[in-house]
């Protein structure tokens, strides 16, 4: 049985969703049909899906991957998980890592829009919600049902140069790739060509680039939350009547029925001057870190 060599570990919206389904058309890469397995976070309560917790169940999800020299999956809080870099050196010490980061102002806005919509987040207003990490953080304030209550700390989950350190330091520099979520939406096609270089596969393959995971919001939004964290009692009785596989496929046609893809409002100047101080320290470091000028990221106009 093959095992993963390859592992795109986060962070969330900075284009991982699209680079492992770019990566997945290539002739030399077999990528995990199933995105955020979250195999190796035994650290994040809520996050590893029951379904692959076993290592031969996690391992069956690569049954299909034959000739491929690479092997990989994707699961976007193994960067977050302070014990998933640990484990998937002890799992494969010459894994090869990924990691995408983007500037936090944009980040941060998007990824908050993106907790709406999946009913993980109940406070509307990006400023609020900031306010309010501390509270979560002692298990005040939390939206029904929640089962991640860490993914609302947002200043923690960006914290992105301590992040890659961790795997810096498991793996070497060699071994692990970084990517802007910049590179990516400016120059998709030198972007991908680098990641297949540092991959060793052909570099000239090109995949078909379409649009994946744009912004989504609910048309109605009460009824996306009762689909997307349905309260305990109607769980069950769905489960009682319907077979996971089937109750899975119901949930997902309900919630693309309930849904439209729109882009995200501007930040205005004032928040943005307020997150651009809030997240400076964190742009720095990162920049001293993989030795690039992100300066831009700090401009205010």
């Amino acid at each position: 049985m093959r095992r993963p060599n390859f592992f795109i570990v986060g962070a969330p919206k900075c284009g991982t969703t699209a680079m492992n389904h770019y990566l997945g058309q290539h002739p030399e890469i077999f990528m995990c049909p199933k995105k955020e397995t979250h195999h190796f976070v035994v650290d994040l309560p809520g996050h590893l899906d029951p379904r692959f917790e076993t290592r031969s169940d996690y391992l069956g999800l690569f049954a299909d991957a034959r000739h491929e020299s690479v092997v990989g999956e994707a699961s976007v809080f193994y960067l977050y998980s302070r014990s998933a870099a640990r484990l998937i050196r002890e799992f494969e010490p010459k894994a090869k890592i990924l990691a995408m980061f983007r500037n936090p102002v944009d980040w941060v806005a998007s990824y908050h829009s993106q907790l709406l919509y999946n009913a993980d987040e109940n406070i509307n207003s990006l400023e609020e919600a900031l306010h309010a990490q501390n509270d979560r953080g002692l298990g005040l304030r939390l939206p029904p049902r929640l089962k991640t209550p860490h993914v609302l700390l947002y200043d923690d989950v960006c914290r992105f140069a301590e992040q890659l350190v961790r795997y810096l330091e498991a793996f070497g520099g060699d071994h692990v790739e970084v990517v802007l979520f910049d590179d990516l939406r400016d120059s998709p096609a030198l972007t991908y060509r680098r990641v297949l270089e540092f991959l060793e596969v052909h570099p000239e393959f090109c995949p078909r680039m379409d649009v994946v995971n744009p912004r989504k919001e609910f048309l109605s939004t009460s009824f996306g939350r009762l689909v997307s964290k349905p309260p305990e009692y109607l769980r069950r009785a769905v489960r009682s009547v319907l077979p996971w596989s089937v109750a899975s496929r119901i949930r997902d046609l309900l919630l693309r029925l309930n849904r439209r893809t729109k882009p995200l409002a501007p930040i205005d100047a004032g928040m943005r001057r307020a997150l651009v101080n809030r997240y400076r320290e964190q742009v720095e470091s990162l920049a001293n870190l993989i030795e690039r000028d992100l300066s831009v990221w700090l401009d205010v106009t």
